[in-house]
């Protein structure tokens, strides 16, 4: 169990983020024990041991910049995001080690990847496993390890940062069950992370891997869309 904080005056937020982790529970597996406060005073006052807060940062009585510096003096290893209307307050959260922030109005697709971050620092690891058959058997892989999966043939290729992995079925087959986990197709033969994808310039992406892979005129449009909802 996690046990997670949210400290955010509006109510509406709270929401948001509410169904937000309700989804990630049910994608993952991860179940959270969850506290609100509308503001850093009761936060701070009642404060108990957490693994993560999200702490808003335009706040009435005490803004969550300076929340945050009272909180590392009780607390110096809680995971801590800032969410805000305002990047460049976030941008601020270094100085407190935030680990990052979250944009308001909040997205799920960049909420589930932070979220997916954040469990990885604290040692906890939600993510899903695929299982794949191989020519000496089978074999285990984290999603979140998939840099990019392409089809040559009946034979299908699964790229991490270190390994090809061989093993076959169809490119449509594992498009579905990567849905949810940031995997757009990019052409007819590739499905990649988004989470790998660090720029896109006319039909090439680049990858923080190293190497690029091509997006297609007929794939563009919505690879751009969903690449642009991850980033948040």
């Amino acid at each position: 169990m996690i046990r997670l904080t949210i400290v955010d005056d509006e109510e509406s937020a709270y929401e948001v983020l509410r169904a937000a982790l309700g989804r990630f529970e049910e994608e993952t597996g991860t179940q959270f024990e969850v506290r609100y406060f509308r503001n850093a005073v009761d936060f701070l006052e009642e404060y108990r041991p957490a693994d993560i807060v999200l702490m808003d940062v335009e706040m009435p009585l005490i803004d969550g910049m300076t929340a945050a510096e009272k909180l590392r003096r009780i607390d110096p290893k809680v995971a801590l995001i800032f969410i805000t209307n305002m990047a460049q307050y976030a941008i601020k959260g270094y100085a407190v080690d935030a680990i990052d922030y979250v944009l308001k109005p909040v997205r799920y697709a960049r909420f589930s990847a932070l979220m997916k971050k954040t469990l990885r620092l604290i040692g906890q690891k939600p993510e899903r496993e695929l299982t794949l058959k191989i020519p000496s058997g089978v074999r285990l892989l984290y999603v979140s390890a998939i840099v990019y999966v392409e089809i040559s043939g009946h034979l299908l290729y699964f790229y991490t940062e270190t390994e090809r992995i061989e093993t076959w079925g169809t490119l449509r087959e594992f498009e579905e069950e990567l849905k949810g986990d940031h995997f757009v197709r990019c052409n007819h033969n590739c499905l990649v992370n988004l989470a790998y994808v660090s720029g896109v310039e006319k039909n090439a992406i680049s990858l923080r891997t190293g190497g690029t892979l091509t997006v297609s005129a007929g794939k563009k449009k919505e690879f751009m869309e969903r690449l642009r909802e991850y980033k948040g």
